[in-house]
């Protein structure tokens, strides 16, 4: 069997083991800091909580925690109040002015779809002449209105989210 000689590379085994040990120091150094932030961490964590110990310290954390879940469950219950409520209100009050009659020289006339979200509300026209001015209210229900509707008032429901379609009176 012949014999190896080590003399020969006896440098490069000794760079070689010298990196290998620069490296396993590097990450045993980098493996302490984490420890030490880990230990650092826990011990904020239980001074926080009065030295009463972790479990103590999770016990707070959860009952905290729930407290929490509560009232987001509660923001959410007002948030869909106020939906439900805010789906009453006027939204977006479209209005039309024309010249209802040929002797007024202005575009005097109006009319007003007051709608809510569900499409329920009223149209406000005022008719205005040389000689005298008529207002009007008709109720609208779903976007539509059991009394005829002039172009204008459909107008008005339309833009303002119905269709104005007339139906029959049930």
């Amino acid at each position: 069997m012949p014999e190896i000689q080590f003399s020969a590379y006896l440098n490069e085994i000794i760079l070689a083991g010298l990196g290998i040990l620069l490296l396993v120091s590097l990450a045993q150094i980098l493996v302490y800091r984490r420890m030490l932030r880990q230990q650092h961490r826990l011990l904020g964590f239980i001074r926080q909580h009065g030295g009463d110990g972790i479990e103590k310290g999770l016990e707070n954390c959860t009952v905290r925690l729930q407290g929490i879940e509560s009232d987001l469950e509660a923001s959410g219950r007002r948030q869909r109040t106020i939906e439900d409520k805010l789906d009453e209100c006027v939204r977006t009050p479209k209005a039309i002015r024309y010249n209802a009659f040929g002797d007024v020289g202005s575009d005097l006339s109006f009319s007003v779809a007051i709608l809510d979200a569900r499409k329920n509300g009223a149209v406000v026209t005022g008719l205005y002449s040389r000689t005298e001015s008529r207002t009007y209210c008709k109720p609208v229900q779903d976007g539509v209105s059991t009394y005829a509707l002039t172009e204008e008032e459909q107008a008005a429901i339309k833009q303002s989210g119905g269709d104005g379609t007339p139906t029959a009176r049930p």
